[in-house]
Parts: C-alpha cells; structure tokens; sequence
C-alpha cells in the first residue's frame, strides 16, 4: 500500500502540490490525471523522496512511515519510480545495475527476464546510454521486473517512445 496524508510539496519557494491525501491498497491501478504542470510528477518524485523537492506531511509504504528515508532506502523498502525521461548511468552495466538492486537473484534469472524484455543485447552496455526511447522503457520494464517491488509510481511510461 502507498499512502500519503497531508502531503505538501515544493520546490524553492513555490508551492506545487497542497494537502494531497491518497491510498493505494495492494493489488491495486491508480491513474493521476492533470494538465502538464500539475504535480503528477512531482508527486511521484515527493513519494519516492527527490531531494530538490521539500516535502512536509506522511508518506507510507505497507503502513510503514518512510516520509523521512531518503530515496536510496525507499527503494531497498520495496518502492519502485519510473521516468518520463529515464537517467542514463555511465560506466554501469544494465546486468550490474540488475544485481545491485536486486542482490538474491541468479545471473541465469536476469539473463531469463532480459530475455522476456527483450534486453539481452544491453545488459553489457551502460545503463541507458544510447538507447532510443522505446530501449529505455524496455530497460526500466526489465528493470522492475527484477526489482520486483511493492509500489510502482510510473511516469509517463510513454514518453519517448514513436507512435
């Protein structure tokens, strides 16, 4: 379960998001819907703990107060981000990064899942460097899967991808 109460966020002095309340039991697809420049984003980036935005009420994961951990222990707590635009990691390979965020699996599994998203031929190239739109959605899909975590926050899942 993802949930927030009283969630306030900002960036410098302006103010972006206000009072947001939400529950996400288990199990379940919840879709933010807005104009550009509403705050999607920037919820998601104040759920997974963007240090550039300043956040003020309580954010849980599986009712476990996280408001507080910084990004790096909300993932290894289970909570999963995807980007509009995905961060290149240079000098990271993907199978690397594959066991980094996911230590108890076998370099035969992430060779099966990298087949499954069809990520095979990058898993010796660095993360999500030269990598058309659509190779990098199909790192980060690969890349969740492996991880798999508790809580997904996807962004945009289809920018830069063609038509």
């Amino acid at each position: 379960m993802i949930k927030t109460k009283k969630l306030n966020v900002s960036i410098g002095d302006k103010e972006i998001l206000k009072g947001i309340d939400i529950e996400i039991p288990d199990g379940e697809i919840h879709a933010v819907m807005g104009p550009n420049g509403s705050g999607k984003s920037t919820l998601c980036h104040a759920i997974m703990g963007n240090p550039i935005f300043s956040s003020d009420g309580e954010i849980y994961l599986d009712n476990e107060n996280i408001s507080e951990f910084a990004e790096e222990e909300r993932a290894k707590k289970g909570l999963f981000q995807s980007f509009q635009y995905p961060t290149g990691l240079p000098g990271v390979t993907l199978r690397e990064f594959a066991t980094y965020i996911n230590p108890d699996i076998s370099l035969e599994e992430i060779d099966k899942f990298a087949e499954t998203y069809h990520v095979k031929e990058f898993l010796s190239r660095d993360v999500n460097i030269d990598l058309s739109g659509g190779e990098k959605k199909r790192s980060e899909l690969f890349q969740l899967a492996i991880k798999n975590p508790k809580g997904i926050l996807l962004d945009e899942i289809d920018s830069g991808l063609d038509i």
